[in-house]
Order: C-alpha cells, then structure tokens, then sequence
C-alpha cells in the first residue's frame, strides 16, 4: 500500500496529539486519523512498521515512556 505517517499536536508536550495516515500514492488525499492520545501524552520523534503495526515511542509529559503498538496501521 505504502503510506506517510505523521504526528499533529498543539503547543506543548501532550496536547491534542494526534496520528495521521495519507497514501504515497495521492499526498494530497485527505489524512485518515488513526488514534488520539489522552492530554498528557506525548510521543517521540520516531515510528517504525512491524507487519503493519505501528511502533512508537509514547510517554507521559512528566516520566518514562514505552513502546507503543497501533494495530493494523498500514491497512
């Protein structure tokens, strides 16, 4: 399929933080929201796909963070 994702967020660590998915094929599609995360969630400045999941780096504006797992991202 091959796909852009990317991050959208507000002005500062875990505001309104959002996933997108848009096709390689057609950049100028309209973006396909994958997840939302709760205020106070951030994530960090990297994503990897591992069998169509998507893997990133999520954490609270105030500890550690984790992986994180969005399934079936690539679909």
């Amino acid at each position: 399929m091959g796909a852009l994702f990317f991050v959208r967020s507000g002005f500062g660590c875990g505001v309104g933080v959002t996933i997108w998915r848009v096709p390689l094929a057609d950049l100028s599609a309209t973006p396909t929201k994958l997840a939302a995360l709760p205020k106070g969630q951030d994530v960090s400045n990297s994503m990897s796909l591992d069998g169509g999941d998507l893997l990133f780096g999520k954490y609270p504006c105030n500890g550690w963070g984790e992986i994180f797992a969005l399934p079936g991202a690539d679909t």
